[in-house]
């Protein structure tokens, strides 16, 4: 049977609680604390993306790593690409860039690349029917054009500038839409050990899948490149808008908690100590002074907007403009690869011989817009760059023919119609008041 309670539950406690703890709380804590953190935590290590990498020799992200890089797929929406997608960063055979020196193999192209201008524009009046994209990554500045299909052709949509290059798998004129426009700075490519200032690279998609490429050097310590400076103008813009945009964070981060220190060092939006970006760096002048020349400048801007506006055709920006962006048709030739992660191959490379010319002032524009950008969401500093440079080393030749085009293989178009000729005038006489693209001499000519 269930056992049964030996008496009823008394009705109040047997006894009164006491009115107060049983032990006086200490004045102090009982043991030391602990050490303060080893890290403050806006300085602990920033968990890097599966696809991020950086050019320090010394890192596990370094270019001797990159063979375990994972592809961000970037290259995926390009379907007409018959190579590989897969990393051969450690793993290929013809890896870029390369130091191009002297070569026995003869030039196997017979004209020079014929560009097509396109319809694309930087500017955003209202006679450009199209504009690309700026983008500034942790390793490059890039222009982005939209890649046509065959929908895109039905459409009528806006031809990119493009090329016509010789030996390119066609019967005829062929030309390729350009895709990108990749800016490093210093130059990847050497010619004959030497390093230039900066590198464009220029990408056009071939429709039966491979890449071609063109590279321009890039050499300081010259006069003022006008077509050039409205690139830096553009992507300047992209620059300042991320700046803004990390400044009113920043603002409403204060706003939300408060102004004094103790607060401020608690805010996430300011990033590492290293890469955080002060709002002084880039506050605004609101004295008199400071509105009155921003309110000269907007006029100022209207009328060269206005004077752009009537000349469109003329003013409008061309990658393959020749003089300040294509100094020269002739070049060196070879396979290659991306430079970057995944590093596939099947890029035919050429890289032309004469480069190009800027001032100290844009080189230094150039640097600021590639290495002091911000993230817009966080302030931190998004460059990849060791030591001022996101140029990947010189990969060893393994094999694999490459040549040089020169004035000797070909020359312009328009002088060869001249001529009549397909070398052209044989005296410098000749040709000098020809109205083309005047001929410079390449970059080590007897090699």
């Amino acid at each position: 049977p269930p056992p049964v309670p030996t008496s009823a539950p008394t009705k109040t406690p047997t006894t009164t609680p006491s009115l107060r703890p049983t032990n006086r709380p200490t004045n102090s804590p009982t043991s030391r604390p602990t050490n303060p953190p080893t890290d403050h935590p806006s300085n602990r290590e920033f968990k890097q993306p599966s696809a991020y990498f950086n050019y320090d020799p010394s890192s596990k992200y370094g270019p001797d790593n990159w063979g375990e890089v994972k592809s961000d797929r970037f290259w995926n929406r390009y379907e007409r690409l018959i190579t590989s997608l897969d990393n051969k960063c450690e793993s290929g055979n013809r890896q870029s860039p390369r130091n191009l020196c002297r070569t026995s193999d003869e030039c196997l192209e017979f004209h020079q690349p014929r560009p097509r201008k396109g319809m694309y524009d930087l500017d955003n009046h209202r006679t450009t029917k199209a504009r690309p994209d700026a983008y500034i990554f942790p390793n490059k500045l890039r222009l982005s054009y939209k890649e046509r299909t065959g929908r895109d052709y039905d459409k009528k949509w806006p031809e990119p500038p493009g090329v016509d290059f010789a030996r390119n798998g066609s019967t005829g004129p062929d030309v390729q839409d350009l895709l990108n426009i990749d800016l490093k700075v210093k130059s990847e490519h050497r010619l004959c050990d030497k390093q230039y200032d900066a590198e464009m690279q220029q990408f056009y998609l071939h429709h039966k899948g491979s890449i071609e490429a063109i590279s321009i050097l890039i050499e300081a310590n010259s006069r003022h490149n006008g077509h050039f400076q409205r690139l830096l103008d553009f992507f300047q813009e992209k620059f300042d808008k991320d700046e803004r945009q990390c400044r009113r964070r920043q603002r409403r981060a204060r706003a939300v908690l408060g102004s004094d220190s103790q607060n401020k060092e608690k805010s996430r939006l300011r990033g590492s100590n290293a890469d955080e970006i002060k709002e002084d760096d880039f506050e605004e002048d609101d004295t008199e002074e400071g509105r009155s020349e921003s309110i000269y400048e907007k006029i100022f801007g209207k009328f060269i907007s206005l004077v752009e506006r009537r000349t469109a055709d003329s003013w409008r920006w061309d990658p393959l403009e020749p003089g300040d962006i294509w100094r020269t048709i002739h070049f060196w030739a070879y396979s290659g690869s991306m430079t970057e992660p995944p590093c596939f191959e099947s890029v035919k490379w050429r890289v032309m011989d004469v480069p190009m010319r800027i001032s100290d002032s844009q080189y230094d524009q150039l640097k600021k817009l590639m290495f002091d950008h911000v993230d817009p969401e966080t302030c931190r500093k998004t460059s990849s760059d060791y030591k001022g440079s996101n140029a990947r080393p010189v990969q060893p030749y393994r094999g694999g023919g490459y040549y040089r085009c020169r004035r000797s293989d070909y020359v312009g178009d328009k002088e060869r119609k001249a001529s009549g000729r397909r070398n052209g005038f044989r005296d410098k006489k000749d040709w000098r008041g020809v109205a083309l693209l005047p001929w410079v001499e390449g970059e080590f000519p007897n090699v």
